[in-house]
């Protein structure tokens, strides 16, 4: 396998992973917020990602190509993505609706669609997929297959029209309902074909929506605009696929808003990537040198002062967030390491004073850092109307909701010595690190885990992390009981993401393995032990990768990776 796209491969499938353990635990604890049927929260003009392709059916073939994935992306994968239900249905529904109309729509009328260039926009939907999207292509050689379908809209039960767009002429927007509750929605506008995933990307009453489709639907090239939104370049490549650092960052974007996207483009040759930023990184040496060495994973985090401080006052008082923000020296390092939970990273980042903070990390931490534990129903006194018979009770009284009692979060622990102080705090979690019998306070657990959540602040740097042995290694980094990371790394080095593969493959299948429990996913974890994980060893080798910080100086730079 080529050097070069193994060690993008492990650093993806680390990304992968922590972004799907993160968006799955955010919305586990968002899921009660229920969108209206027909709300679409999208920024038309500011796609979460953006596909421009010469033709959307080679984009399958073309994927095999990266060495990478003919290891791991077996080829009834692509067969399953072609051949799956709802583009079955879709095809199906047609079919129905050109016979019962007598349309004539050919067979590959879908397939002239696939075949031709197309750019696609992406939004998040909530479930934080890229559920949401609109295709342009042009119409060419389709006008009459669109005007006969506009016709049968008024008779099929399966058609309907939607909608009007603004603009001369008023398009009519089509509905066509396929498959299990799946809908697709289309229209010509100008010299394009639109189709879209919800109604509401597209239809609107508010002025500042219809602004923003008139101004997208007016432009000679509509799509257009969404390529000046990632930077991209007017030459396109065979494929382009650009995603925003807004979607990757999981909803923190705000604290390195330097990053803009990534972006993965095909040519002839293969596959490149590419990260454009809008400044270059501050030197990332001295946070090197606070780290354990043998990471799976680090990579450089650029913080804004003031948009941290905005964050930090949400927590604890004005003036504590702008003393601890104005404290902090950038970037700052986020490290995996195969010992411990993917979820449970370590955070490092200078300070550029010698002051104490330490009163206002302190609140800090006690205020951010835990929850409430266990809870037990309070007795209460019988209420006179318990004298009554039970059915008459229940015919005249409402029966009151027991009162439970919550206890506490757990007391925070100081260890103050001289070259600092450590704060730590044991969370109850279904997903924490350690069985709740190791813990003194099992019994007042709510979970049947818990982290051992630690902060502190050693001599001249801040640590975090839920796991506080990574904190205690980092604090034996800084005393010189244990190597650094930047020992192994070249002087000066202006590195922004350091990878061992081999670690690397350790936490992925861990990570992998802890989400398919075997007593409830026997079949899936049972082919992932057999075709995945073989395949992850084989990418095994040893080695330490380097990819350099961005300098900012370009919309677009290569990501080469270096030993």
């Amino acid at each position: 396998m080529n050097r070069k796209w193994r060690y993008s491969l492990l650093a993806l499938l680390g990304l992968a992973v922590i972004m799907t353990v993160g968006i799955g635990v955010y919305h586990w604890y968002s899921r009660a917020k229920i969108e209206p049927a027909l709300a679409v929260e999208v920024n038309l003009l500011n796609p979460d990602a953006f596909l421009n392709t010469q033709s959307l059916s080679k984009l399958p073939k073309d994927l095999l190509t990266a060495p990478v994935l003919q290891h791991l992306a077996l080829e009834d994968l692509f067969f399953y993505y072609r051949e799956n239900e709802g583009r079955l249905s879709l095809e199906g529904t047609l079919r129905r609706i050109s016979f019962e109309h007598e349309l004539y729509l050919s067979d590959r009328f879908l397939a002239t669609i696939f075949d031709r260039p197309a750019r696609i926009a992406f939004w998040k939907s909530r479930d934080g997929r890229l559920g949401r999207w609109l295709t342009v292509v042009r119409r060419e050689g389709l006008v009459p297959v669109l005007e006969a379908l506009a016709k049968t809209a008024l008779a099929d039960s399966q058609l309907r029209i939607a909608g009007e767009l603004p603009g001369p002429g008023a398009p009519q927007v089509f509905e066509l309902s396929y498959g299990r509750h799946l809908k697709l929605y289309f229209a010509s506008a100008g010299d394009h074909l639109l189709l879209f995933s919800d109604p509401g990307i597209l239809l609107h009453t508010e002025a500042a929506e219809l602004e923003k489709v008139n101004r997208l639907l007016s432009a000679e090239n509509p799509t257009d605009l969404w390529a000046q939104s990632f930077r991209l370049d007017v030459q396109p490549h065979v494929h382009t696929f650009a995603v925003s650092a807004n979607y990757l960052s999981l909803g923190y974007q705000a604290l390195f808003p330097a990053l803009h996207a990534l972006r993965f483009d095909y040519d002839a040759p293969g596959w490149t990537a590419a990260i454009s930023t809008s400044d270059p990184l501050p030197t990332a040496a001295k946070v090197w040198n606070a780290v354990p060495d043998h990471p799976a994973l680090c990579a450089v985090v650029p913080i804004d002062p003031d948009r941290t401080a905005a964050l930090l006052s949400k927590v604890v008082s004005a003036d504590d967030a702008e003393r601890l923000a104005d404290a902090l020296e950038p970037p700052a390092a986020v490290c995996w390491y195969d010992k411990t939970k993917l979820y449970a990273p370590l955070v490092a980042i200078r300070k550029n004073s010698k002051a104490s903070l330490n009163a206002a990390l302190q609140n800090l931490f006690r205020t951010a850092i835990g929850t409430h534990e266990a809870g037990e129903v309070q007795a209460q006194a019988a209420p006179p109307s318990a004298a009554k018979p039970a059915q008459q009770a229940g015919e005249d009284e409402t029966a009151e909701d027991p009162v439970v009692v919550y206890h506490p979060p757990f007391e925070v622990l100081e260890n103050k010595q001289a070259n600092g102080m450590v704060w730590r705090r044991e969370v109850s979690s279904p997903y924490g690190i350690r069985p709740r019998e190791a813990s003194e306070h099992s019994e007042d657990m709510r979970s049947g885990r818990y982290f051992t959540v630690a902060l502190a602040e050693w001599q001249d740097t801040l640590l975090f992390s839920p796991d506080a042995t990574l904190v205690d290694d980092a604090i034996a980094v800084l005393e010189g009981r244990y190597p650094a990371l930047g020992d192994a790394l070249p002087e000066n080095s202006e590195t922004a993401v350091v990878m061992y593969s081999d670690r690397l493959v350790n936490m992925v299948t861990t990570a992998l393995l802890d989400s398919l429990p075997g007593e409830r996913e026997p079949i899936f974890r049972a082919s992932v032990s057999e075709r995945l994980l073989p395949e992850l060893e084989k990418l095994k080798d040893g080695r330490i990768m380097r990819l350099p910080a961005p300098t900012g100086k370009t919309a677009w730079e290569p990501l080469k990776w270096s030993e």
